[in-house]
């Protein structure tokens, strides 16, 4: 489940709460809930935060039910696009308009000619309101390749071309 919220103007973060229970801080105004039954009716709250960790107190609740069942059609695919920097590279893609994606995850490997590759990495689920990354600790003077997946409340996911 996808949640968003308006961004409070001097907040550095939000606590997320879930059904009486804090379930994350973050540092947009977005949080993808996951590894909900299907269903269920869930309650949230928001506090804001300074970047000293001084919370306001919590919004007025909010529920929200997952689906009856879980869905298994992956979302919309997205175009990816890298450029190299110093010891790394800037990777940004764009959301499809599907309105159950949580947000997406950058996968990366090096290169070494034709058909030879180093380990796939992958990096952390970014949120919804993030649309790039940078991924550091790369080689300069190296070929990379780097893909996007747009993931899913349900964990349905579709990857991008290879850039």
């Amino acid at each position: 489940m996808s949640l968003s919220w308006p961004e409070v103007d001097g907040a550095a973060y939000y606590k997320v709460m879930q059904d009486d229970r804090v379930v994350g801080i973050v540092t947009g105004a977005s949080f993808a809930a996951e590894g909900l039954k299907p269903g269920t009716e869930h309650r949230y709250r928001i506090a804001a935060g300074s970047s000293g960790y001084a919370w306001s107190g919590w919004s007025a609740e909010a529920t929200a039910t997952t689906l009856a069942a879980r869905e298994t059609t992956a979302p919309g695919r997205t175009t990816a696009n890298a450029a190299g920097v110093l010891g790394g590279a800037q990777v940004s893609w764009v959301y499809p308009s599907d309105p159950d994606v949580v947000g997406a995850k950058v996968f990366w490997r090096k290169t070494f000619g034709a058909a030879q590759f180093g380990p796939t990495r992958e990096s952390v689920l970014y949120p919804k309101s993030v649309a790039s990354a940078l991924v550091p600790n790369l080689e300069n003077g190296q070929f990379y390749e780097f893909a996007v997946a747009i993931v899913d409340g349900d964990g349905n996911r579709s990857v991008s071309e290879v850039v």
